[in-house]
């Protein structure tokens, strides 16, 4: 079973072939992993790669991940017969076109606010939850078709929130809004990164599932985003959220793991190094699903290939 994710960041790294291995070196060290263990690699910063190398993830199935300075995908290099059911797309497609595809990303919205309200009351803060009056909002999403005012209605339950998070951050971290890219403060540009690891993971899963990462129903699909993994992530947007925030009251994060260039605040190298690993593990952790435990990131997996059945029965019952 393929147990290992590498995360490489240190410029001038290079990956190569050799044999039977995969082989990592930089000046600081020199590394070699069985292609056997390796489930992704995720490349952030000048590396280089040899097309062998390529080759061999590739009919090995590992997934190799091209992010930009905040953590996002920009682009990946997996095997072609990942996405070839054009039954699970044709379902997709109908989804996206009908209100099918609007209760479902209903339901993903409800879910992520019902995980805002839990994590509220977690952090004793109930007066708040009075303030946002999350249950109003809800009603209003479920009984509402125009998906500009759901927008709205979403919109407002996360301005009041990050307004909250703002406010119980430790004194030198305090920040105002959420801001996205460039981040403004410390917080949002860890939350950022997170968010881009988690957006990486359920892109994969997609992939892996047959669902096509860029046709979704309820966020703008405008320049070619993935906006179906847009549209899924809402209903696990709480664990970078909730891990963020745990990490700077529990003095976790210095200021130091952070790089500020023209008022835009960036992870640096220290950074990544001290904290994504604290992610990845929590993304490993055990739940409990249908009576039985099992990591969060293979629950996602798990979800999306039933979310892909469910777009086949679609595509059969609407021929």
């Amino acid at each position: 079973m393929k147990i290992m994710e590498i995360f490489i960041s240190q410029h001038g790294s290079v990956l190569f072939k050799r044999g039977e291995l995969l082989v990592i070196t930089n000046k600081q060290e020199k590394k070699e992993y069985s292609y056997r263990d390796i489930s992704s690699i995720l490349i952030s910063g000048d590396v280089r790669l040899t097309t062998a190398f390529i080759k061999e993830a590739i009919e090995n199935n590992i997934d190799i991940v091209l992010l930009d300075k905040y953590g996002f995908p920009q682009g990946r290099f997996f095997s072609t017969g990942l996405n070839n059911l054009s039954r699970v797309k044709k379902g997709q497609l109908i989804c996206a076109n009908s209100e099918v595809g609007i209760k479902l990303a209903k339901e993903w919205i409800i879910e992520k606010n019902i995980q805002i309200k839990k994590h509220l009351k977690e952090l004793k803060q109930e007066d708040y939850l009075t303030e946002i009056n999350i249950e109003k909002y809800q009603e209003k999403i479920l009984n509402e078709e125009d998906l500009d005012i759901i927008r709205g209605y979403e919109g407002n339950i996360s301005k009041k929130y990050f307004k909250i998070l703002g406010l119980l951050m430790p004194k030198d971290f305090k920040f105002e809004k959420r801001s996205f890219r460039p981040a403004l403060d410390e917080f949002n540009a860890l939350l950022n990164y997170f968010l881009g690891i988690l957006y990486n993971r359920i892109e994969k899963s997609c992939l892996i599932a047959g669902i096509d990462p860029t046709i979704g129903f309820f966020h703008r699909d405008d320049y070619n985003k993935p906006s179906f993994v847009f549209d899924y992530i809402e209903k696990y947007r709480y664990i970078p959220y909730g891990l963020t925030l745990k990490l700077f009251r529990g003095n976790k994060v210095r200021k130091s793991f952070f790089v500020n260039i023209n008022n835009s605040y960036f992870l640096n190298e220290e950074g990544k190094r001290n904290l994504v690993p604290i992610f990845y593990d929590y993304l490993n952790k055990k739940v409990i699903f249908n009576n039985k435990k099992i990591e969060i990131i293979n629950l996602i997996q798990e979800e999306l290939f039933q979310l892909a059945k469910y777009f086949v029965t679609i595509s059969k019952e609407r021929r």
